[in-house]
């Protein structure tokens, strides 16, 4: 089974466009798949919202919430929590505001399925928004460490992750860049529950720094010493 993670935050308007659709995408392409929605501390209701709108799609959507009050949003460490989460052998990152076709998701997990040790990810032309989407095996994502939650404010975790595994000799395979497109917003959205002040471009910036100087020392595998992809959430029934 592969399961796609969505971890949110202030995001409902967005869900409310794409998250049914891809749901209604995942059963045409017919393959065994979970998604994996987790209300990150949520301030407009996307648990509420889930538990009406997505009642007929209880067999395939995992709905947690965090019992606990995290104002801010950091997404490495959203990200992981998501994926341990998952029951998945496979893991995919589906972003609120990505809408995919029945093509998209077949491919990823063919592709996934005939490679234990890749990396699936866009190529370079993809469509702005959906570079960030990948799909790897969850022993092989645990194995790098997750996401690396040191990554301050917005960008560049994903790049990093596929740095660190290209480095740990992982084989980089590449999905159809016609297949996924992202709803478009601006900065301020993105940095809307961020922690640092820092504006994209400069904790950009940082983040392809700290990245850079891990691979250069071979520190290839996220997190270490710490516990990462933790949180204290409940799984709310669909029906």
């Amino acid at each position: 089974m592969i399961s796609f993670c969505t971890p949110v935050k202030g995001r409902l308007a967005y869900l409310k466009q794409t998250y049914v659709d891809n749901l209604r995408a995942v059963q045409t392409s017919g393959i065994p798949a979970e998604f994996v929605l987790l209300d990150y501390d949520c301030p407009d209701g996307v648990a509420e919202w889930a538990t009406s709108a997505l009642a007929e799609f209880a067999g395939i959507v995992s709905l947690y919430k965090l019992t606990g009050s995290r104002p801010f949003y950091a997404i490495p460490v959203a990200d992981n929590c998501a994926m341990k989460l998952a029951k998945g052998a496979i893991v995919s990152n589906l972003m609120a505001d990505i809408r995919v076709t029945p093509a998209y998701f077949s491919e990823v997990y063919k592709l996934a399925l005939k490679d234990p040790n890749c990396l699936v990810r866009a190529r370079r032309e993809a469509k702005t928004g959906t570079t960030g989407l990948m799909t790897i095996w969850k022993d092989r994502f645990l194995a790098a460490g997750g996401y690396d939650e040191q990554m301050q404010g917005w960008g560049y975790q994903d790049v990093d992750l596929r740095h660190r595994c290209e480095a740990l000799k992982m084989n980089l395979v590449y999905w159809s860049e016609t297949e996924a497109e992202a709803l478009p917003h601006g900065d301020e959205f993105r940095t809307q529950y961020s922690s640092v002040p820092e504006a994209v471009k400069e904790s950009n910036a940082k983040n392809i720094e700290r990245s850079k100087k891990n691979v250069r020392q071979k520190k290839l595998v996220a997190n270490v010493g710490s516990e990462w992809g933790v949180a204290e959430v409940r799984k709310i029934p669909l029906a």
